[in-house]
């Protein structure tokens, strides 16, 4: 068996190990905090989606129009040149 100071100093190179992983896992959590959205991002982030939905939306129904209007136009034209 183990004699009392060799257990005390096994148990302190133990707990001087313990103490470093969690110095470092300390740091990683930060610097992870640091890259993680919150919820004020994510409220940001769909507005800016709604936004540009709502862009994408207008572009699509205007260029629907215009590309109906020359149509009709190029459409009418060939009929006027052919009669």
């Amino acid at each position: 068996m183990m004699d009392t100071e060799q257990r005390i100093d096994k148990l302190g190179a133990s707990s001087d190990e313990t103490r470093e992983r969690l110095v470092r896992m300390e740091v990683q959590l930060k610097e992870m905090d640091a890259r993680v959205a919150n919820k004020e991002d994510i409220a940001h982030l769909r507005t800016d989606i709604y936004k540009l939905e709502v862009r994408m939306v207008k572009w699509f129904i205007f260029t629907a129009f215009g590309m109906t209007t020359a149509m009709g136009g190029i459409a009418v034209a060939t009929i006027r040149l052919i009669h």
